[in-house]
């Protein structure tokens, strides 16, 4: 007869044993979720929007490279301090005693400028920027092609490209958003006009404190001052936010890929033209324009060093309001340099007045934000503009838009190019053929 077995009981002391060991696992503690690696976004020109998808403390950020070896700015904020904003100034070399103030100056090419104090510790100097500085600091950075930041002590000024700056920083602005970032109201959705400019090589082994930055204004993208001799700088550095709720921007040491900044010619020479002729029947306003041009380019090949050569720009800027005192013009001749259309279908026109000297709109949306040049496709001055040829010979009506820098914008991208051959902005009127 079959017998069935029973299971043999676990012994007392194995079945404790066990039943502790499931209810020690039961409540060991749950890691939390790794914080995602930064992602960059957007890059445009030479400057990157990132997103830190921290899922305690998310941030955003955008970076750009300076003219000197390995110099970087960056500006951002996290969900911890959305205000104030970050900023963090950087280069490999630096040796800042930790809480030096350190006084930096922004110029921009239209004479503007901005001061800040910032907070020196190592390779770094940290600003934080309040809710009033945020606008008119995003305006700067992307309504001008270029920015020189000056220092203290023994550091030369410094040149960003700020081509790119546009899209990157919208781009932080969705990334704001899109995190759930609160408290950073700056105007995010600008488009301004971005032309680029040419860096500057420059010699690592110096220090931007000790002596507050000389008064300098913005003289195009020129290397101020030599930098002495040092230790090789490294290259530009990839960053993060430090998710302490308090502190400042972390910077990790990772090179980022880039290329070297060029050196050009610190005094560019416009391209010489010949002397300007008037033709019959050109209006008063326009011949005087054209002489306040020919002037300002006498004066700066003229020039002996590279302050006077800037002192170019502001006198043709006080000419060409005297001889043009109100925007709207009529009856200006010229000829046809270029007929075009943007990917939206808007129409852009450039006019040569005289050779190196074009009135032009806006070639692209970005550029022609706030400005209005750009044609609309159902207009009657589109019509007209889109049945000209180049080379045809033209008499038109313009409102010209003022500006500080030159008096009417205008769009030369360093010194040299506006002066030797400047491209004023205008809105288009009216235009016609004519023999």
């Amino acid at each position: 007869m079959h017998v069935p077995m029973r299971p043999r009981p676990l012994c007392i002391s194995t079945h404790v044993a066990l039943r502790a060991a499931l209810l020690a696992l039961a409540f060991l503690p749950v890691p939390a979720p790794a914080a995602e690696p930064p992602v960059t976004h957007v890059k445009a020109g030479a400057w990157q929007a990132t997103t830190f998808r921290d899922p305690a403390n998310p941030g955003c950020s955008i970076g750009g490279p300076g003219s000197m070896p390995g110099s970087r700015l960056i500006m951002g904020a996290n969900r911890r301090r959305p205000d104030p904003m970050n900023l963090i100034i950087r280069k490999p070399g630096w040796a800042i005693p930790d809480g030096t103030r350190v006084q930096v100056q922004a110029a921009f090419p239209d004479g503007a400028t901005q001061r800040f104090t910032g907070r020196g510790n190592g390779a770094v100097i940290e600003i934080n920027l309040d809710a009033g500085q945020v606008p008119d600091w995003v305006h700067a950075l992307t309504a001008s092609p270029a920015m020189q930041l000056t220092f203290g002590g023994t550091e030369p000024p410094w040149v960003f490209d700020l081509t790119g700056t546009t899209a990157v920083i919208n781009a932080m602005g969705d990334c704001f958003r899109g995190l759930g970032i609160a408290g950073v109201a700056p105007p995010f959705s600008l488009a301004f006009a971005e032309a680029p400019t040419q860096p500057y090589a420059a010699g690592p082994g110096t220090q931007p404190y000790a002596a507050p930055p000389p008064t300098q204004p913005y003289a195009g993208a020129q290397p101020f001052a030599a930098a002495p001799p040092g230790d090789a700088g490294g290259a530009g550095t990839k960053k993060r936010f430090d998710p302490a709720p308090a502190g400042p921007l972390d910077l990790d040491d990772a090179p980022a890929p880039g290329p070297s900044p060029k050196a050009e010619p610190a005094a560019a020479q416009p391209p010489s033209r010949p002397a300007l002729s008037f033709p019959d029947g050109m209006p008063a306003d326009e011949a005087a324009l054209l002489a306040a041009v020919d002037s300002a380019r006498r004066a700066y090949r003229t020039a002996g060093d590279d302050v006077a050569r800037a002192a170019a720009r502001p006198a043709r800027a006080q000419d060409i309001c005297r001889a043009v005192p109100g925007p709207d013009v009529a009856g200006w001749i010229g000829t046809v340099a270029a007929f075009r259309t943007t990917a939206e279908g808007r129409g852009t026109l450039s006019i040569r007045l005289a050779p190196g000297v074009l009135l032009k709109t806006w070639d692209d949306k970005a550029s022609d934000f706030g400005d209005g040049t750009l044609m609309d496709p159902a207009s009657p001055v589109f019509r007209a503009a889109s049945a000209l040829q180049p080379g045809q010979r033209v008499r038109f009506s313009a409102s010209l838009i003022q500006d500080r820098a030159d008096c009417y914008r205008e769009a030369g991208a360093t010194l040299a190019a506006s002066i030797g051959e400047p491209a004023f902005i205008m809105r288009l009127g009216a235009v016609q053929a004519v023999p």
